[in-house]
């Protein structure tokens, strides 16, 4: 039991703290401290499976980052499944190794972290999980497995697809779309012109509106070396791969 209890202390990391919290009562403790010492309550039981609903919620950035990588450590250290429902997408990512995503009280989607957030099944997804590039088109061809895709606002796209005709929605994460001053020599397929109609600060990085609807997201450092602004002409790089495609 005493080899248990030091081995929970220890997942809740109370040893190393300058005040010796070990010896305290749960109810002394900060919110962060509180649901550490909540997880550890959970696992001295051992479960087969752990449920946490939102455990990090309620938690300031800083301690909400800290006990994310901890709740990691756990999980692997004693190899427990758990169930975690989350709103934070950070979260999502950096926990599972599965994700269902859940509307309207139904499951939409299941799939590995990558799966979720490059390859979502339907709009609704994409638009969940941050793609913000959402095109409609008609496929005009299709030359080894590459689709050519004339989108709703007037250019052509390729991407990477079976489809060979019909009605589609084109999906782009802002994050996969390079910005140049200047058309680049490049193997992506796609390089398209546009006009900066507006940036927001996001911290490091820059979210780059343009008069062709795409949206990409480029960091501070690159912002700062093209010297962006409003109005500017720029052209809008991605890869083939890169395009999701759905029905």
């Amino acid at each position: 039991v005493l080899g248990l209890v030091e081995y929970l202390v220890g997942c809740a990391d109370l040893h190393y703290s300058p005040f010796h919290l070990a010896h305290r009562y749960p109810a002394t403790l900060s919110g962060g401290e509180q649901q550490k010492i909540a997880i550890a309550r959970a696992i001295a039981i051992e479960p087969s499976v752990l449920l946490l609903d939102e455990p990090l919620a309620a938690l300031d950035l800083r301690t909400r980052d800290y006990l994310r990588e901890e709740l990691k450590r756990v999980k692997l250290e004693l190899g427990i499944t758990m169930v975690h429902v989350t709103h934070d997408q950070t979260e999502a990512m950096v926990l599972a190794d599965r994700i269902a995503v859940m509307m309207k009280g139904r499951i939409m989607q299941v799939g590995t972290p990558y799966e979720i957030f490059n390859k979502p099944q339907n709009e609704e997804i994409a638009d969940f999980v941050g793609v913000e590039n959402i095109l409609s088109g008609v496929v005009r061809s299709n030359e080894n497995g590459v689709a050519e895709i004339v989108v709703d606002m007037g250019y052509n796209i390729f991407a990477v697809s079976d489809y060979h005709a019909g009605t589609v929605k084109s999906f782009i994460r802002p994050e996969d779309i390079i910005l140049s001053e200047k058309r680049e020599e490049s193997s992506a397929r796609n390089v398209i012109s546009a006009r900066i109609e507006e940036m927001s600060d996001m911290g490091p990085l820059t979210r780059v509106r343009m008069d062709n609807s795409l949206v990409a997201l480029i960091t501070k450092q690159s912002r700062e070396s093209l010297g962006l602004r409003k109005g500017d002409e720029v052209y809008a790089t991605f890869k083939a791969t890169s395009v999701h495609v759905v029905r």
